[in-house]
């Protein structure tokens, strides 16, 4: 039978491979009022600080999860009627002054995040957080629904957010956090995070991000070659370590992240210890 030929309503025919989408070109010309781009922080969204009248509000726009609508509607979720005419969109339980998200979604179960929020500046609240999420997610829908070719990011040679995340650690490293069996794996379209385990503990996450190291009173060490700096903190249920390494290229970072039950942080930074030895060889060189 002949193809039907792409669709407009799924995101493997809308944006192409989701790896290499350029995330700040979906609202390039089109960003709300007050917007200027921020410092980079991710392969997999764009962020801008938008000031306002009645406050400062961090925008993020073009982050890929894979989801399904009778989820999102069953947490709370509704649908935002008349926003695009193939893409439908939703709104989540729990918006308010300090953060509200939207979701573009597509209908090959990947949804697109559109979120703002004040927490670089807490104890904030800005009445108008949602009007300036929903500006941009109209926005960003009207250019997916334009039939325009999505932008590509443009990567240099030896770049991690070319890899796949779940292919940075081996069965044996996940189990010595893990245990044996077979952990919940939470794989992005994009690929440029993973993650094992649940949302409880323990479980643990590879993510490629964009960004530099802290300068701030932090621990270091070599592992596998690699300088590697480690960040602890504890919060209400759980104890968190990240390890992470600038892989080669400027503005880019490989971490790992480890989350026990709280009283475990010490164990937890040892865990990332032994998975960055895992990964890091992996990483360009």
């Amino acid at each position: 039978a002949p193809s039907a030929g792409p669709r407009p309503d799924r995101a493997a025919d809308v944006l192409g491979d989701p790896a290499t989408v350029d995330p700040c070109a979906l609202l390039a010309g089109a960003e709300p009022d007050g917007a200027e781009p921020a410092p980079p922080e991710s392969f997999d969204y764009c962020v801008y600080e938008v000031s306002r009248d009645d406050g400062a509000v961090v925008l993020r726009v073009g982050e890929l999860t894979a989801v399904d609508a009778p989820t999102i509607l069953a947490s709370g979720g509704e649908e935002v009627p008349g926003v695009g005419r193939h893409l439908r969109v939703f709104r989540h339980a729990g918006e308010g002054d300090d953060l509200c998200t939207r979701t573009v979604y597509f209908a090959d179960e990947v949804g697109l995040g559109v979120s703002g929020d004040t927490y670089d500046t807490p104890d904030t609240t800005v009445p108008g957080l949602c009007d300036v999420v929903d500006e941009a997610t109209a926005a960003v829908v009207a250019r997916l629904e334009s039939g325009r070719p999505v932008p590509r990011a443009e990567l240099p040679a030896g770049s991690i957010g070319t890899l796949d995340a779940c292919a940075a650690l081996g069965d044996a490293a996940i189990a010595s956090v893990l245990g044996t069996g077979n952990p919940a794996v939470t794989e992005y379209p994009a690929g440029h995070q993973c993650r094992w385990g649940d949302e409880a503990v323990p479980s643990l996450s590879v993510r490629y991000v964009r960004g530099e190291v802290s300068t701030e009173d932090v621990v270091r060490q070599e592992i596998a070659g690699r300088t590697t700096t480690f960040y602890r903190t504890e919060i209400t249920d759980r104890a968190l370590c990240l390890a992470e390494t600038p892989p080669g290229v400027a503005g880019e970072l490989a971490q790992i992240v480890v989350r026990l039950p709280r009283g475990q942080l010490d164990l937890a930074c040892q865990a990332a210890g032994r998975l960055a030895a895992d990964a890091w060889p992996k990483l360009p060189s």
